[in-house]
C-alpha cells in the first residue's frame, strides 16, 4: 500500500486530519470518519466559524448502501435496454416492458412468431430479472448473473471515476476494520471552530452541551465517548482528494453548438481538404 498519512501534530487540526465520530447520510449507525477540508490557512488563521468535512466509512459500509444501489442502477438500464433492443429486433414494440405488466409482457413474448423458443426462453428469463430489480428481490442471484457490471464498478471506484465518491487506503485497520476507506464527495459536513479545536486535543463527549449538538454534525453514539484526531493525509492526495471533490461542484454547462452545427462544419471539412 501507499504510504500516505502522516502522524498527527498535538493540538493540531488542518486540512486533510482525519477526525472520528463523525455521521453521513444512510450511515446512520456505521462507524463514520470524517476528513477536514477547510484550507489550513483558514484554520490557522482562525478566518473561519466553521470547519467543514467529508465524512468516511469502510469499504464494507459502502458495499452494502451505496455500492448495491449503484448495482441496481446500472443494471437496470442494462436489462432495459437489453430488452427493448431484443423487442424491436422481434418486431415488438419496445414499451411493453415499461406500459405492461410481466405477465402480459410474457404472454406477448410467447405468442411471437418471429421468436425462437430459446430466444423466448431467454428474453422471458430477462424481463423477470427486471422486475427483480426494479422491487429489488432476489439481491444476490443477481449479482451473481451480472457480476460484470458489479466488477465495472468497483474498476470505476478504484480509478476515481465515479464522482461520488473516492477511495483510499486505511490509515489504520484497527479503526475501520477494512484495508480500504470510501470518501463522500457530496455529503459536506461542518464544526464549529470551537468545538474543532477542542477535537484536536481530544474532547470528552459529556463536555458538549444542547447547543453544539446543534451547531455539530457529530455522532453522538462516539465510540470511547471521546472524540479526536486519527491521522492526516499527505499531500499531494490531499490535493487530488479536493481536486475530485470540487469537480463535483465546480463543473458549469452551457448549451451545444447544436447538430446542424456539426453538420455544417463536418462540410467545410470536405471542401477545405
Amino acid at each position: 500500500m501507499r504510504k500516505i498519512y502522516q502522524t498527527c501534530k498535538i493540538n493540531e487540526i488542518q486540512q486533510g486530519t482525519i477526525i472520528n465520530g463523525c455521521i453521513a447520510e444512510k450511515y446512520s449507525k456505521k462507524k463514520v470518519f470524517g476528513i477536514i477540508i477547510t484550507p489550513r490557512c483558514d484554520i490557522e488563521n482562525e478566518k473561519v466559524p466553521t470547519i467543514h468535512y467529508l465524512p468516511i466509512v469502510s469499504f464494507e459500509d459502502w458495499i452494502k448502501e451505496d455500492f448495491k444501489e449503484i448495482f441496481y442502477n446500472r443494471t437496470r438500464k442494462n436489462i432495459h435496454g437489453n430488452i427493448k433492443s431484443q423487442c424491436s429486433a422481434f418486431g415488438l414494440s419496445e414499451s411493453i416492458i415499461d406500459t405492461l405488466s410481466q405477465e402480459q409482457v410474457i404472454e406477448i413474448i410467447n405468442s411471437s412468431s418471429q421468436m425462437k423458443t430459446k430466444q423466448k426462453i431467454s428474453l422471458t428469463s430477462t424481463v423477470k430479472d427486471y422486475r427483480c430489480i426494479l422491487n429489488k428481490t432476489n439481491v444476490t442471484e443477481l449479482y451473481q448473473k451480472y457480476n460484470t457490471i458489479g466488477k465495472q464498478i468497483i474498476t470505476d471506484l478504484y480509478g476515481n471515476n465515479i464522482g461520488n465518491f473516492y477511495v483510499l487506503e486505511s490509515w489504520d485497520v484497527s479503526d475501520t476494520k477494512s484495508d480500504y476507506v470510501i470518501v463522500l464527495l457530496r455529503d459536506v459536513r461542518r464544526i464549529t471552530f470551537p468545538i474543532g479545536k477542542k477535537i484536536a486535543k481530544g474532547l470528552e463527549k459529556d463536555d458538549l452541551i444542547e447547543t453544539d449538538w446543534l451547531n455539530n454534525d457529530l455522532d453522538q453514539n462516539v465510540s470511547d465517548n471521546f472524540y479526536y484526531p486519527l491521522a492526516t493525509l499527505s499531500s499531494p492526495y490531499m490535493e487530488h482528494l479536493i481536486q475530485s471533490f470540487f469537480h463535483n461542484f465546480g463543473r458549469i454547462g452551457i448549451e451545444n453548438l447544436g447538430r446542424d452545427v456539426t453538420d455544417l462544419l463536418f462540410e467545410q471539412t470536405k471542401v477545405t481538404m
